[in-house]
């Protein structure tokens, strides 16, 4: 028997001895030491004794035992349930890469069959025509050289000369997968005209519109070198309407900037977009007529496209200030320059493009009443009166007395 004294025993100890005496357990470690020597009247303690004591453990004790056994089992459930959703997930991934791997080899598959179907299939068209076509030349030569004869069929077309007859026979049109460029220069006319090109020329044209409210053609057109930069005669360069400003001030323009321009023209497709006639101003109309009329002849000198839009608006496309194009306006030029587009590129819907008549601009007997008619609803006379000029006779006089050289020294 082993002896300890009371007072090195731990707190636990000396309140499980208490418990087992049925002495209150509670208080400083002291005052419990006290108790236990009151109660046993010596100042030791056998160590067997506490063992035994150790195993009684008050109630509440036991409830917290419980408890974390009651943990401990939930805790051995949960992990057991972790592997068993591990093991399910990698079987599920391996199914899915099975699949997966299955449905691509048989997307492959179909892939290949459809490109050889439809290789086969122009195969056959091409050598069905081909056949067709020898057939009739080669029955054509028979019944004209020999007839009465067999045919021989070593005088059949061969394979390749067939293709190259087809190809000449049955041009096909396409368009490429590269976006062709459309580079629109103007001023305050052209806002809101690369939507509408985009709407009616679709995504494989990439539409960039550069306009200057307030400026002059030298300003508009100053950087369209460095912006045509890698064009080429897939491209489209439209000036759009620009040159207004230049009658509304009086300026001349600029040969330089002309000059500028028309080199585009060497590399890309130029369109050169007539200036829209003031309807409030009528004074100022026969200068823009000059200019228009300049265009004209270096549109007709440099092979470029030229489009009057003053024969595709009429006075209802105007705002009231009668100088900008409303929504209907710009729509009608919008639509029409983009079915010139793709007349160029062989790809026009006449159904869905109206076909415009240009004015003829080598006459000016028939451009001094259009001017008029258009102007804003008014009568010849009002027109005539704003020119100077009183008579219609007298106009027809003037206009053909107006010679090239006039017109071009407004340059």
């Amino acid at each position: 028997m082993i002896k300890t004294k009371i007072s090195k025993l731990k707190v636990n100890d000396l309140k499980c001895s208490l418990n087992k005496m049925r002495i209150l357990s509670t208080g400083k470690k002291s005052e419990l030491v006290d108790r236990l020597k009151h109660a046993l009247n010596s100042s030791y303690v056998d160590i067997d004794s506490l063992s035994e004591d150790q195993r009684v453990k008050p109630a509440s004790t036991k409830k917290k035992y419980k408890y974390i056994d009651c943990l401990n089992q939930k805790l051995k459930f949960l992990e057991q349930k972790v592997l068993q959703l591990e093991k399910k997930l990698k079987n599920v991934l391996t199914l899915n890469k099975k699949c997966i791997q299955q449905n691509v080899k048989n997307a492959v598959k179909q892939e290949i069959g459809l490109k050889k179907y439809s290789s086969k299939l122009k195969h056959n068209i091409v050598t069905k025509k081909c056949k067709e076509i020898g057939y009739r030349i080669n029955t054509h030569t028979s019944d004209t050289s020999n007839q009465g004869k067999d045919i021989d069929t070593s005088s059949f077309l061969s394979k390749n000369t067939c293709n190259n007859i087809l190809n000449k026979i049955m041009p096909t049109n396409k368009i490429s997968n590269t976006r062709r460029n459309v580079l629109i220069l103007s001023d305050s006319h052209g806002r809101g005209c690369a939507e509408k090109m985009q709407e009616h020329l679709g995504n494989n044209f990439q539409i960039q519109c550069w306009f200057k409210p307030n400026s002059n053609f030298e300003k508009v057109t100053e950087s369209i070198i460095p912006l045509t930069n890698g064009f080429t005669k897939n491209d489209f360069v439209i000036i759009m309407m620009a040159g207004g400003n230049n009658a509304l001030k009086g300026n001349k323009i600029n040969k330089n900037s002309i000059e500028n321009v028309m080199k585009c023209s060497n590399f890309t497709n130029l369109f050169l977009v007539s200036i829209p006639i003031w309807q409030v101003r009528p004074v100022l109309n026969q200068l823009i007529y000059n200019l228009n009329l300049n265009f004209y002849h270096l549109s007709n000198e440099y092979s470029n496209v030229f489009i009057d839009v003053n024969d595709i608006i009429s006075p209802k496309d105007y705002v009231r200030h009668g100088l900008h194009l409303n929504v209907n306006g710009k729509e009608k030029i919008c639509k029409y320059v983009s079915g010139v587009i793709l007349q160029q590129l062989q790809l026009y819907d006449e159904k869905y493009y109206k076909q415009c008549e240009h004015i003829n601009y080598n006459n000016l007997k028939t451009i001094v009443p259009s001017l008029a008619t258009s102007n804003g609803k008014q009568s010849n006379d009002t027109y005539y009166k704003c020119n100077g000029l009183n008579d219609l006779s007298v106009c027809v006089e003037y206009a053909n007395n107006v010679s090239q050289t006039q017109l071009n020294n407004f340059f």
